[in-house]
């Protein structure tokens, strides 16, 4: 989860299958200027799994000004996804995009999930300003905390969301500007809701934005890995690979073992032949002592 010093008694996390995900610290680069205590984090995503975003507001916020509530704002992919407020201690969890559809006249859910990012080789003007700003955000969860009074309530059916559809991904090479982006968020297929009851809020005047930023960058593992996020996998040891070869290819290689081993005592045998045919591969020994020259001509 992440926390800020500056802020006491806010959290933020992303949690896959129930469980916070584990964070990571960001680079130097992926640290934006802020007006507001801000902190970016790394996570890891997996394909098609489904996520959420944790928020909790404990006792040791300071409450009490202006009786004001903590109202958390949740952008994904540069795009408003929910707002929750708070105006005591407790938590809630943000699963869903909520949607009123005009041809149902129903409020749905569309649950968040990770969706991988495919590229193209097409590279025209039209086709890369279009995905440039589709890849300025993506890969990004951001959670804006703000202090608000509430100012009134709206109708049910007043805010009329668009329909969402799963989406994929697929850019143009050339607007990934050499990023390491793997994911944006797609939606799974629509769960009907009850009425939504909505209120309208204004934030404390004196604040003049934010008090509180939490970022998340999703990235696949071997995109935390290029971005050396994370450290590469290490090699497997000879024994975990041989564990995990199945029961043919086990006995492919205990045959081939045993092949070598034949082949190098039957070279080791021939080559000790070899060596007591020849004898001694020294030469003769020089006799020691001065030499003596024998005149062998006939007068």
């Amino acid at each position: 989860m992440a926390i800020l010093e500056d802020v006491p008694g806010i959290e933020v996390a992303v949690q896959i299958a129930g469980n916070d995900a584990v964070e990571y610290d960001a680079n130097d680069n992926d640290i934006v200027n802020a007006t507001c205590p801000t902190v970016t984090k790394y996570v890891e995503c997996v394909d098609d799994a489904e996520f959420a975003i944790r928020i909790a507001t404990k006792r040791d916020y300071a409450w009490g000004y202006k009786n004001h509530r903590v109202s958390y704002g949740v952008y994904i992919d540069g795009q408003p996804v929910a707002s929750k407020n708070f105006s005591h201690p407790s938590q809630k969890t943000v699963d869903s995009k909520v949607a009123f559809c005009s041809q149902s006249q129903q409020w749905n859910g569309y649950k968040l999930r990770f969706s991988a990012i495919s590229t193209t080789d097409d590279d025209s003007k039209e086709r890369v300003a279009r995905d440039l700003a589709l890849a300025k955000h993506l890969g990004e969860i951001r959670v804006s905390v703000k202090r608000c009074t509430i100012s009134g309530r709206c109708d049910s059916n007043a805010r009329r969301g668009q329909r969402h559809h799963t989406r994929k991904f697929e850019l143009a090479e050339k607007s990934m500007k050499g990023e390491v982006i793997s994911h944006g968020t797609a939606f799974s297929p629509p769960e009907k809701l009850q009425s939504q009851d909505r209120v309208l809020t204004k934030m404390l005047p004196e604040d003049n934005g934010p008090i509180a930023v939490f970022r998340f960058l999703y990235r696949s593992r071997d995109a935390l890995q290029k971005s050396l996020i994370i450290p590469r996998d290490a090699s497997p040891s000879s024994v975990e690979s041989f564990s995990k070869l199945s029961p043919a290819d086990k006995e492919r290689l205990a045959k081939g073992k045993e092949v070598k081993a034949e082949a190098e005592a039957l070279l080791g045998r021939k080559r000790a032949k070899t060596e007591n045919l020849t004898g001694s591969d020294k030469g003769p020994k020089r006799a020691k002592g001065p030499v003596q020259i024998i005149d062998l001509t006939i007068d």
